[in-house]
């Protein structure tokens, strides 16, 4: 409690008595200064409690009904709930409200039976958080004293880190000074903003029911909230060198660690760096030709095949080896090979003969040399080839500069790709407060918050399904979960739990085939679960897999594709919040591995029909391959049950439909808007063609 010292004058009457007071000294006791007790981030918490309504229903029987058999009163219920008139979550009842109604086996014409009402109280709270992904929408929350009515200032500022090198670093600022810009929402209740602050965000502190911050209710508090979302305004970096806080793809890039990154990357940059100045001393050298190695009676071999990359990068050793040929060579005539470097869509005469260290616009660098006893070029393309198609032949006298020998390679040159992130790093957040001081007219106080124990800020590791069929598009390189929200449409967020995510090879859609083959599968899976189809799997070396089962194509193979796939591990849901049911089972199926975007699709099409059947009989297997499905390889495809009622299903169908997917596979006698018949799917649906709305 603050104090001030002055000098007083004091003159008094006391019951016609005059007293005089000069030069005494005299506290005057102040107000106590206003104070921002806390302040963090939180997010908002929507709860439903379900409790009896003080109201009820009635009910008259219309005819002798029976009610002897479970069978019996859930039948009626199901009648009785149908026909009466419900208020939302003020007044409703379920069917065993009902059934505790009935109090005879047999209920006569115009008997009257009471039914107890249900009714749910929203409760809406905020809870302080941790840690959060960035994009996500959250509030500032203070706690105060004696600064109702007014402003107070937050600014979000980010603390070091101990980054892998062991070394304390800012991650998206510059300077400790520097400010985080966020997006700020005029009203806690919009759904949408684009307006950045980069500097004090001003929050009106309201008296509110303690309640609001789940504590108990019936004492007032002092509180000051604000709606925010994690990200500045911007999406892409306008450039490699612009600074990470100005947009969100940079706040991203800012804690993504890359291969390159890593000590195995650093370690193989160093390497390549000194790779790069010994081939800069080296002196290119042509292999030992004979004088009169071209003259027709001295080409005794010819090369026959050779094996080198389809596709290579720009900057890394493209090798090409000379396999056999097309008849025993002696040390002498593979030294008379020369190689040849051709670029499609160019005249055949202007190939290129590699006799030089490099050439500009076609490689920089290139050696020709004899490994063991094979002919060996070792070859770095020019950036000038990003794109183009490059045919290297080795050869005797002239290069046929034909792409259907064997002999000949064709390869793709690419530009460099940008290492892939093995790692996710976080940023550390910490909260400066201003208010005006009382006591001092004129002057401010500050404080900071969770210095020390700092808000943790991660990538994104949410995919957020909208209520109007969109999504958000994830980078999902270095997450080993992903996180599932979905947004209704009245803005409230509902979360449906972490995935585990794997990444395995693509696989290609299945074709029939006789049997296993005669090389040793590198793994054997077996299968024992009723209604499953699939008996055992082999995945062998090259990453091909073939699965047998008692389908009535006994045994498919799904061929290695290109590249790699990222799968999550599906579960079950059974998430009812109000009227919104997201809800599904598996059915008779292990094939619980899918692709992350099909499932959020899925998962949409779950809330907007809201249904508590759906059985699901799956996707894809853990490897990828889908038995005895030919067309669910990578998760790309899922099958369900027929609902009982065509409605329900025409609803369902037009639900996945609205969120992505475009091909449906039904029964050769059905009829449905969207649909495809097809006479293997008269007992299941098929789900197909997936593509995101982002």
């Amino acid at each position: 409690m603050a104090s001030r010292e002055r000098t007083l004058y004091l003159d008094a009457e006391v019951s016609g008595r005059s007293f005089s007071f000069e030069n005494e000294i005299l506290s005057l006791v102040g107000e106590p200064e206003p104070e921002i007790i806390t302040a963090y981030f939180a997010e908002k918490i929507i709860e439903y409690k379900e409790e009896e309504n003080t109201e009820t229903f009635t009910y008259k029987f219309n005819s002798e009904t029976e009610l002897k058999t479970a069978v019996q009163k859930t039948n009626i219920a199901n009648i009785i709930r149908s026909k009466l008139t419900f208020d939302g979550d003020k007044k409703y009842t379920d069917n065993q409200k009902i059934i505790t109604a009935f109090t005879k086996e047999t209920h006569n014409k115009d008997d009257e039976i009471t039914i107890v009402a249900l009714k749910k109280e929203k409760k809406e709270y905020y809870k302080k958080l941790s840690s959060t992904p960035m994009g996500y929408q959250v509030y500032l929350v203070a706690e105060t004293k004696k600064l109702e009515g007014k402003k107070i200032k937050i600014k979000i500022h980010e603390g070091k880190n101990t980054d892998q090198d062991n070394k304390q670093v800012l991650k998206l600022v510059k300077a400790e000074t520097d400010v985080l810009p966020v997006l700020v929402f005029a009203k806690n209740e919009d759904k949408t903003t684009d307006t950045e602050v980069a500097d004090w965000i001003e929050i009106e502190v309201k008296k509110e029911d303690q309640k609001i911050l789940n504590k108990t209710e019936g004492t007032d508090i002092e509180v000051a909230i604000k709606k925010i979302q994690l990200r500045p305004k911007t999406d892409k970096m306008a450039s490699k060198t612009e600074d990470a806080v100005k947009s969100f793809e940079g706040w991203q890039e800012a804690l993504y660690i890359r291969e390159d990154e890593t000590e195995d990357g650093k370690k193989a940059a160093k390497e390549e760096e000194d790779n790069v100045t010994a081939r800069a001393a080296e002196i290119f050298t042509n292999l030992t030709r004979d004088a009169d190695a071209d003259k027709k009676e001295n080409k005794k071999s010819f090369p026959k095949t050779i094996s080198g990359p389809k596709t290579i990068e720009i900057g890394k050793d493209a090798v090409y080896t000379l396999d056999t040929y097309n008849d025993n060579a002696t040390d002498a005539d593979k030294n008379n090979i020369q190689w040849s470097l051709y670029k499609l869509g160019d005249p055949k005469t202007t190939y290129t003969i590699i006799n030089t260290k490099s050439k500009t616009g076609l490689f920089t660098y290139a050696k020709m040399e004899l490994v063991g006893d094979k002919n060996q070029l070792t070859i770095v393309f020019d950036k000038a080839l990003k794109g183009k198609k490059v045919q290297i032949e080795p050869f005797r006298g002239k290069p046929d500069i034909n792409n259907k020998k064997d002999y000949v390679r064709t390869t793709t040159v690419n530009k460099v790709t940008t290492p892939k992130v093995t790692k996710r790093d976080k940023a550390s957040l910490y909260l400066k407060t201003q208010c005006d001081s009382i006591e001092n007219e004129g002057e401010v106080i500050d404080n900071e918050f969770l210095n020390g124990s700092y808000f943790k800020l991660e990538t994104p590791d949410t995919i957020h399904i909208y209520d109007d069929g969109k999504m958000n598009k994830l980078n999902m390189e270095g997450l080993k979960k992903v996180k599932y929200r979905y947004h209704d449409k009245n803005g409230d967020i509902h979360k449906l739990g972490e995935f585990d995510l794997i990444e395995v090879d693509r696989l290609n859609n299945g074709t029939i085939t006789t049997g296993f083959r005669s090389d040793v599968a590198s793994k054997t899976l077996t299968y024992n679960k009723v209604g499953v189809d699939a008996k055992e799997t082999r995945i062998y070396p090259n990453g091909d897999v073939i699965t047998k089962g008692d389908f009535r194509v006994k045994y498919r193979e799904y061929k290695k594709g290109k590249g790699k796939v990222k799968l999550i591990k599906m579960k079950e849901l059974d998430y009812v919040k109000s009227e919104l049911k997201i809800k599904f089972k598996f059915h008779e199926t292990l094939r619980t591995y899918s692709n992350p975007e099909l499932f959020a699709g899925f998962i949409g099409a779950l809330a907007d029909s809201s249904f508590s059947t759906i059985e699901c009989t799956g996707s894809s297997y853990e490897d990828s391959s889908c038995y005895p499905s030919t067309s669910h390889v990578n998760g790309q495809s899922i099958d369900t049950t027929y609902l009982n009622k065509k409605t329900d299903q025409q609803k369902f169908i037009d639900a996945l439909w609205k969120f992505g997917f475009k091909l449906h596979y039904i029964g050769s006698s059905m009829s449905y808007t969207h649909g495809t018949k097809d006479k293997y799917h008269n007992d299941h649906l098929h789900s197909g063609s997936f593509t995101p709305n982002y």
